[in-house]
């Protein structure tokens, strides 16, 4: 009988504390915070395409909303290391607003403008091209990984990192498009390679598990590697289902970019 009596009791309690957890709470009184006319301004600067840029307002995290509210109707400036280059033009097509200017290497790029009464702006330098010093290719196989016929393709990609700098890089390596003959991009590697490590000891600190792999690339620091000439070290395993081309007709793109 104790414990049948325990039993009922700590049930009444744990009913008890549940049903005190739930309530209404209502949210619009925040919504006159500043955070609802907040303006973002987006902008992915390339030295080989014109400076470029979106302006979104946010929203409040509990209205229904089914994509970005784009502003149209701002005065955009564009300036370059100082220079006033004049107001950028809305393009309503890509929801853009476009300058003229092709940025070039270690060119300051400042946008601003004047919202609700605010103004807002943001800068960036457009970092120094880093040369890729060489490449070295290895091929191992055949053997049996998942097919007879499969290969591991490694790459061995040298380049000096500047020092005394927080550098930033995107690894990008494909194969060159459908061309006759070209054996078709296998999988991507990346789990040799010491950068890519550290990418991932970065990113399991919230993604517990995670391990560094993409199909269009993968960026990293110079975080271990500051002023240093390296080699980046990945993988491609790759299956010979076509004799007539095999992996000796394999044409691939590698590019190191600085971010």
């Amino acid at each position: 009988m104790k414990i049948k009596l325990l039993h009922i009791a700590s049930s009444a309690l744990f009913l008890s504390i549940a049903s005190g957890c739930y309530q209404d709470i209502n949210l619009d009184k925040y919504k006159e915070q500043d955070g609802e006319h907040l303006l973002t301004i987006n902008s992915i600067v390339n030295p080989d395409s014109v400076v470029a840029a979106s302006a979104t307002r946010t929203y409040f995290y509990s209205d229904a909303h089914t994509g970005k509210d784009f502003v149209k109707d701002l005065q955009l400036l564009l300036s370059v290391n100082g220079i006033d280059k004049g107001p950028m033009t809305f393009n309503p097509v890509n929801n853009l607003y476009e300058s003229t200017y092709k940025p070039a290497e270690n060119d300051v790029i400042e946008l601003k403008t004047t919202y609700l009464g605010q103004s807002v702006e943001c800068r960036d330098t457009i970092p120094a091209r880093v040369k890729i010093e060489s490449i070295e290719i290895e091929r191992q196989g055949p053997m049996h990984i998942y097919f007879d016929d499969d290969y591991i393709i490694t790459y061995k990609i040298t380049f000096t990192d500047p020092a005394n700098v927080d550098n930033y890089y995107f690894l990008h390596y494909d194969d060159v498009g459908p061309l006759m003959g070209n054996l078709n991009m296998g999988e991507r590697d990346y789990t040799y390679e010491f950068v890519f490590q550290q990418l991932a000891n970065h990113i399991n600190a919230v993604v517990p598990g995670w391990e560094p792999y993409s199909p269009w690339g993968l960026p990293f620091t110079d975080y271990g590697i500051d002023g240093t000439t390296h080699t980046l070290v990945v993988k491609e395993l790759v299956t010979d289902y076509y004799p007539l081309a095999g992996v000796g007709m394999m044409k691939r793109n590698i590019k190191l970019y600085s971010i």
